[in-house]
């Protein structure tokens, strides 16, 4: 169901939704970060099971299902992101057919201390079509970029969209204080250049993005380029640096 190659990513290669299953992707490449791919088949549904030290941060790639926890029962029918309070079984259950990238977020002792000082009131339940738009000196103004789980909701965390049709590209930058995967979504098909070098990065792909790695796109003309982006911040003092790069623009741009 998934090949994997020298390079750091994994591909899901048979993403019907025929049969329910959950896939672990890249584990072991990013402290404390564990990815998976779940399917969730029409009338079936999973349980993640709770833990004090870990989030479940799901989102929805296409399908719809409903999603209890002791919080309560959450319904989404469209692209969006949910995670609620660690601790809390997460029960996902499809009418229809569901497919979900999580994101199993560990937390560390620091983590634990750090969340203390936060204020965020969860579950957290973003739409993506409503998602907050920014900017940032590496995109060109006709790419939408979307903040999908702010930082400081989560300690070392944060994630977030990039979207865009060709022609286009992203000016190659690196961060050696953030950890990054990105994970695309089915009509993705861009050239990814990693520290000078292109690759071809196609739909439903798992890419670890090496710490410090400098990275940008080049997107041909007719082409989509559509994937989310995971950051892992070295240290939550490096939020600060998302807040200054991310220019937030009030508007809610669509292709």
């Amino acid at each position: 169901m998934i090949t994997k190659t020298p390079l750091n990513f994994e591909k899901v290669t048979s993403p019907s939704m025929d049969k329910t299953e959950s896939l672990p992707l890249l584990h072991g490449e990013i402290a404390d970060v564990y990815p998976y791919h779940h399917i969730i088949s029409a009338g079936d549904k999973i349980t993640l099971k709770g833990d004090e030290k870990i989030y479940h941060i799901l989102f929805l790639i296409e399908g719809a299902a409903s999603i209890s926890t002791a919080s309560g029962m959450y319904f989404m029918d469209e692209k969006g992101m949910f995670v609620d309070e660690t601790g809390l079984d997460v029960e996902i259950c499809s009418g229809p057919g569901a497919r979900f990238f999580e994101i199993e977020k560990h937390m560390t002792d620091t983590d634990l201390e750090t969340k203390k000082k936060y204020t965020a009131t969860f579950p957290i339940l973003q739409i993506y079509s409503e998602c907050q738009q920014y900017t940032d000196f590496s995109k060109t103004p006709k790419t939408i970029n979307r903040i999908v789980l702010e930082q400081e909701n989560i300690p070392r965390f944060a994630m977030g969209s990039v979207e865009s049709v060709g022609e286009d590209y992203v000016i190659p930058n690196a961060h050696p204080e953030i950890d990054q995967f990105f994970f695309t979504f089915p009509e993705n098909d861009t050239e990814l250049i990693i520290n000078g070098e292109k690759m071809n990065l196609t739909g439903d792909t798992l890419l670890h993005i090496p710490l410090g790695a400098d990275h940008g796109t080049d997107l041909a003309e007719g082409k989509k380029m559509h994937y989310l982006w995971i950051d892992c911040l070295v240290d939550e003092k490096y939020a600060e640096i998302l807040k200054e790069d991310h220019v937030k623009t009030n508007e809610l741009k669509s292709f």
